[in-house]
């Protein structure tokens, strides 16, 4: 190229070149010395214009040694690296020196679906702060520039530059984070791996003159990059498997229940990088997620913390049973803050079968800190999770029914010794008591006490609530009960004190339903003052009957009740039946019940039998109404039948009819 020429194209092509180099140029030493008097800035500038060939010929080069000397220390350097990180530090503060350059900030496509994104920054963030979030979507022009240039790097301010990428939305994020002058493309096999932004470079001529040098560099570095990349993902997975399968092998070894989520927790740590885990689990009683475990930077969550279903991220998991990978938690209005500093988040459920156990949840204080590898490791965890919850579960179940059936062991014998071990002899009547609990212990109680005079007191009782807490009840009226007795009340002043002493002892929305009758056998005479409970039934020798049920309401629920008493009589062949409303409500299939009718009807054509006899017809006739031998209600009966002849009172004992205590339901 002859000079003239040079230097008229050069003068024209000044212009295109940034205004802070051009004025730097002018006090520097030349780097191009040109045959002839032509200014090194056109020189430059047609080098720039020229970057995809040699510089022009007929132009002498003053190299730069202490350049190339970096530039191959750089090299050296990066092909030395073990591990990202390294390579990181090593690219950002190399081409910080190599160009003289006040600020770098290095982008590397960890991600297809987000581009590069940036992964070092000289000089570092101060501390407590992190990396700046920006990224080159692919579907940026910004990115089809880089992937498609063949430069060795590409000043952004220059206006064909400017007019090829357009409205980009990545440059102008990338340009809120600082004044960017150069863009070094890291291209490997013609696909853009990452790049290297400049600020405030003081060497940008030596760069023209060894942009070859500054191209092999940058494809060094990609390859570098891609390299480290699939190594690291590789070790990643190694370590993903080696956790799972340690924690696999951990919950099939121990089966308490926190030592496991914390383990879980401090597993899922180590391969999917989080600020805060923590484990909630379902409070189905409560519609509740109790905060269980917690790991992490910031202050625990406060013991027995308690979210709502359907609060927050983690209470929309629980309902839907759906993991959430959330980039903005301020962007998402179902967030909950439970940690100020948080910004993205991700949550899983745990689940068994159909059944959502609990939650697992991930928050960063950085934006887009997680991704779907992550979310799919963090289900992978959450799996294992859930054996473990179940396993727990399963055992904390076992050993609380061992534990209840022991407690109810106790209870029934309890039960067993507050029962009439035998009943008294009358002499003119027979009688029987016969009790079956629904469960192992019941509600139903009965009772027969002789006095001095050789009256007897005749009781049947029935309480709210089945199992350990009827049979609580049970115990508090019958020992109630007992202690009025003794005092010789009569049986309507009795009701009224047993009521108010219960209302005191009892929970409010419990109460008891209460016979009592007091049997003179001299006179067949029966006192009696019925609380709430099912009519006892006198069926007379001719077949009529009639119900006893002068009394007044059940015991426990109001103080300072009214009651009264009411006589009746038992003539020779009547029989009477107090039974508790296991008899009654016993339903069948359809639901219908066996009803006091039927009962009557039983008695009435059965009334000719003794008490024992009597009492298995009305059990058979029950079972036989209801189909099965397992009731759903607690079942009493006690049989008193006044002899047909006086005579044969004395005889009543060793008689087949003979009194006899029935309560294990044989």
């Amino acid at each position: 190229m002859r000079p003239l020429f040079a230097s008229k194209l050069a003068t024209g092509a000044l212009d295109l070149l940034p205004g802070d180099l051009a004025s730097r140029r002018r006090g520097s030493a030349p780097l191009f010395h040109p045959v002839g008097n032509l200014p090194v800035e056109r020189a430059l500038a047609i080098s720039h214009l020229c970057s995809a060939a040699e510089t022009p010929q007929g132009w002498r080069v003053r190299t730069d040694r202490t350049f190339e000397n970096r530039l191959e220390r750089l090299r050296r350097r990066v092909r030395s690296a073990q591990d990202l990180g390294k390579l990181y530090r090593i690219v950002a503060e190399g081409f910080a020196r190599l160009l003289g350059a006040e600020r770098v900030l290095l982008l590397h496509e960890l991600d297809c679906m987000r581009g590069p994104e940036v992964v070092y920054a000289t000089p570092a963030p101060p501390a407590g702060q992190d990396l700046p979030l920006a990224n080159i979507p692919r579907e940026d022009p910004l990115y089809s520039f880089l992937e498609k240039t063949t430069r060795a790097f590409v000043l952004l301010d220059d206006p064909r530059f400017r007019e090829a990428v357009g409205d980009s939305a990545a440059l102008q994020r990338l340009h809120e984070l600082g004044e960017w002058k150069v863009a070094v493309p890291l291209r490997q096999v013609d696909v853009l791996v990452g790049v290297v932004l400049l600020a405030a470079v003081h060497r940008l001529d030596v760069a023209f003159h060894y942009r070859r040098a500054i191209r092999r560099l940058a494809e060094l570095i990609a390859y570098a990059c891609v390299t480290l990349l699939m190594f690291q993902r590789l070790q990643q997975e190694a370590k993903e498997k080696t956790t799972l399968l340690e924690v696999a092998k951990k919950i099939s070894s121990s089966l308490e229940l926190k030592e496991v989520l914390e383990m879980v927790v401090e597993a899922v740590r180590q391969v999917v990088p989080c600020d805060h885990a923590t484990v909630f689990l379902i409070d189905r009683e409560r519609d509740e997620l109790k905060h269980v475990v917690y790991r992490g930077s910031g202050r625990a969550v406060a013991r027995g913390f308690r979210l709502k279903l359907g609060q927050g991220l983690v209470g929309w998991v629980a309902i839907t049973g759906q993991p959430v990978l959330i980039d903005n938690v301020l962007e998402d209005e179902r967030y909950y803050r439970l940690f100020p500093d948080s910004r993205s988040e991700l949550d899983v459920p745990l689940v068994r079968g159909d059944k959502i156990l609990g939650v697992i949840s991930l928050e960063s204080r950085r934006e887009r800190a997680f991704n779907e590898h992550h979310l799919e490791l963090a289900k992978a965890f959450a799996a294992q999770a859930a054996i473990a919850i179940e396993n727990a579960l399963l055992l904390d179940e076992l050993v609380e029914k061992r534990r209840l059936e022991r407690e109810l062991s106790i209870a029934r014998e309890i039960q067993k010794a507050l029962l009439p071990k035998e009943l008294p002899r009358l002499r003119g009547f027979k009688m029987d008591a016969y009790t079956l609990p629904s469960g192992m212990i019941g509600g139903d109680l009965y009772d027969v006490v002789q006095f001095a005079d050789r009256s007897v007191a005749l009781a049947v009782g029935d309480v709210s609530g089945k199992g350990t807490p009827g049979a609580i009840l049970m115990a508090t009226l019958y020992s109630t009960y007992r202690g009025l007795l003794r005092r010789g009340i009569e049986p309507a002043s009795l009701m009224r004190k047993l009521n108010n002493l219960l209302v005191e002892r009892i929970d409010p929305e419990s109460f008891a339903t209460f016979f009592l009758a007091l049997l003179d056998p001299r006179k067949g005479s029966v006192h009696y003052c019925n609380a709430g409970h099912n009519p006892p039934i006198l069926v007379r020798q001719d077949g009529s009957y009639e119900r006893l049920e002068e009394g007044g309401p059940v015991l426990g629920f109001l103080p300072e009740l009214s009651y009264i008493s009411a006589k009746a009589e038992l003539r020779p062949g009547d029989v009477l039946v107090l039974y508790t409303d296991g008899v009654t409500e016993a339903a069948n299939a359809e639901d219908e019940l066996f009803g006091e009718e039927r009962l009557i009807s039983v008695v009435r054509r059965n009334r000719g039998l003794g008490p024992r006899r009597l009492r298995k017809k009305i059990i058979q006739e029950v079972v036989s109404f209801t189909g099965r031998k397992n009731l759903d209600d607690d079942l009493t009966l006690l049989i008193v039948k006044a002899a047909s002849r006086p005579g044969n009172a004395a005889r009543t004992v060793g008689e087949e009819e003979s009194q006899e205590v029935m309560a294990d339901g044989s």
